[in-house]
């Protein structure tokens, strides 16, 4: 029993950065963590004691020692758990079982129970103080400079592919087309890794983050179209553009962007036919609905800073009281630890399935090998705790 629960152990196979179940120091692991932890769950070393695996790639890669331990029946169930979109591309909750295995589980951007609203994982990138659109439109008189593209170069082009339900995702390309575009009129200026000789202009930041909002705070737009075009799947990139005071040129089509985002705020890459009548409208943008659409952004900015997400779990005060984090991270635990809690009813509900709500189709009794798996697990020590722990 742990904290008055039930005790379930996972054993993490692989390195898992930046996530609950990392071993760093991000606030990603630690808070994510603590909050497993103060739920009952904790990690393990011994993949032979432990009650689920988490790993967070697929198709899966397993160890020697897990090869032949499935042969015994002996490996648990797999939880296959990310929040990058191109580490699993699967959007069904539980994959068919394959010979002498337990069914995998999945848990990531594309199957709904993660990424829970545009502020889950990145809105930490939303920061006080609140934004004003006059001081901004002052600070543009002396931007000369139009639009910032902070990307890296892409060489194969073929392997950024990303098709599903016959449609390419994949943002990468398309990105780096605009800027390339852009770059020959003279209107997009380029930062970032792998580009041929002469067009970036830097292509190294040891403190990433702040250098790249000093960047942006000497440009007008900024090109900050995501890698992959997905429901809720909203990184810092928009929220840098607009805290730096830039107008985001970002894509809005097969995502939920548009459930915070009026109309009309940011320039929608996909409202346009083409690339070169995309480059035509912001070359040629007036003034007046310049600063209409960088309003409408600003205030969807500010309106999540009002939030003041100040009744806090006591894990997430204590984790942020120890990092000594100001208020404005507040609203970002509050939706991060919404993602992580609905993390441990998914690992309850396939570990311990008497507690907690169940999600029927996850537990599939009715097929006899899953069932046999079953059995045989209750001879393991971690069933036995778990039971022990009713």
């Amino acid at each position: 029993m742990v904290n008055g629960k039930t005790s379930i152990t996972y054993f993490c196979l692989g390195e898992m950065p930046f996530t609950p179940f990392g071993k760093g120091n991000s606030l990603y692991e630690d808070l994510g963590g603590s909050i497993l932890r103060q739920e009952g769950i904790e990690a393990t070393l011994n993949p032979w004691r432990c009650d689920i695996i988490v790993t967070n790639k697929y198709p899966l890669r397993l160890p020697t020692f897990l090869k032949k331990s499935r042969l015994a029946g002996l490996i648990k169930p797999i939880l296959v758990w990310t929040h990058e979109p191109r580490y699993c591309r699967l959007s069904t909750k539980v994959v068919g079982r394959q010979k002498l295995m337990p069914r995998v589980y999945v848990m990531n951007v594309h199957t709904g129970d993660l990424y829970l609203n545009n502020y889950s994982f990145y809105s930490w990138a939303i920061q006080f103080p609140k934004l004003n659109i006059d001081t901004i439109e002052a600070e543009k008189s002396v931007r000369t400079r139009p639009i910032a593209a902070l990307i890296s170069h892409v060489s194969n082009r073929s392997a950024c592919s990303f098709i599903k339900d016959n449609e390419n995702l994949d943002l990468c390309v398309l990105r780096q087309e605009i800027a390339l575009a852009g770059y020959a009129r003279n209107l997009v200026e380029i930062y970032g890794k792998g580009w041929p000789s002469g067009i970036s202009k830097e292509d190294s930041r040891d403190d990433w983050h702040d250098r790249k909002l000093a960047i942006l705070r000497s440009y007008r737009f900024n090109l900050c179209l995501e890698n992959t075009t997905c429901d809720y799947y909203c990184t810092e990139k928009i929220w840098d553009a607009i805290r730096a005071g830039c107008l985001p040129i970002y894509y809005g089509k097969n995502n939920r962007i548009y459930d915070d985002f009026p109309t009309k705020s940011f320039v929608d890459v996909a409202d346009y036919p083409s690339v070169s009548e995309l480059l035509d409208y912001v070359e040629t943008m007036t003034r007046e609905e310049y600063r209409n659409r960088l309003s409408r952004c600003v205030n969807v900015y500010n309106r999540f800073l009002e939030r003041n997400h100040f009744n806090l779990s006591a894990t997430v005060r204590a984790v942020l009281g120890t990092r000594r984090l100001n208020s404005s991270w507040n609203n970002f635990a509050a939706e991060y630890e919404r993602a992580v809690l609905s993390t441990v009813k998914r690992i309850k509900a396939l570990v311990l399935p008497a507690i907690g709500d169940v999600v029927a189709d996850d537990r599939i009794p009715e097929d006899p090998a899953t069932v046999l798996l079953t059995l045989q697990s209750k001879n393991q020590p971690g069933y036995r705790r778990a039971q022990a722990g009713h």
